[in-house]
């Protein structure tokens, strides 16, 4: 499980809220939303959490496609999985290609880049990528191309930005969550343990609350292991 749910961790979140859980069952992986890790000055209609519990449930494909396994994915299952945003189980074998190898090997070292960004624009094979890339997920990705949209786009990004600064329940909210991402300790530098109803500093998984002896909950933590 550790081999699929890490790099579901690692994936990006607003405000690196991870605000994702993961129900352990025999036939399936469920993916809820940890409302407790919601930013609601910021996000009220949660569409940003939503699109962080995404993330997740893209990079457990990947681990899985890196396993060989052919993720099988239900979204929004309804009542047959109450609450669930997504449930997964395994739809066959699946030989992964280049292009899953390539992608499983960059969610590791993934970071987020909150430096200003270069005014040069992206050249055209690059557009092109991000472009199928979000039509393979069946997303639709516009690319803005004149100096008007660019211009456009920088005064609402701006504007947002100010108004999250002026509002004290954004910050507030903002200071809830880790400031740095999640990611698991260098091997040899630091020792993984798991416990028994008390903590290690040094894992990166949190395992709480067996529902029953075959289903776990996990959620991801920088900090913190605990399995009751």
């Amino acid at each position: 499980m550790r081999t699929v749910l890490e790099p579901a961790s690692f994936a990006p979140s607003v405000h690196n809220s991870q605000p994702w859980r993961f129900r352990l069952l025999p036939d399936r992986i469920e993916l809820h939303a940890d409302v407790e890790r919601s930013l609601s000055a910021t996000d009220p209609d949660a569409r940003e959490l939503r699109l962080s519990c995404g993330a997740a449930l893209f990079n457990l494909r990947v681990a899985l496609h890196g396993l060989g396994v052919r993720p099988l994915v239900t979204l929004l299952p309804g009542n047959a999985v109450p609450g669930a945003l997504a449930a997964v189980r395994r739809g066959g074998v699946l030989r992964p290609d280049d292009e899953h190898r390539a992608l499983l090997r960059a969610v590791p070292v993934r970071r987020t880049n909150r430096r200003p960004f270069f005014e040069s624009g992206v050249d055209g094979r690059r557009r092109h990528a991000l472009v199928r890339a979000a039509e393979l997920e069946r997303a639709w990705l516009h690319v803005f191309t004149t100096r008007e949209d660019v211009a456009r786009m920088k005064y609402l990004v701006r504007r947002a930005h100010q108004i999250q600064l002026d509002d004290p329940g954004a910050q507030a909210g903002h200071r809830r969550v880790p400031a740095t991402a999640c990611r698991p300790p260098p091997r040899g530098s630091a020792r993984r343990r798991r416990t028994s109803g008390r903590s290690a500093t040094s894992a990166t998984t949190v395992c709480r609350g067996r529902t029953t002896s075959r289903t776990r909950w996990c959620s991801s933590s920088a900090r913190t292991t605990t399995v009751r």
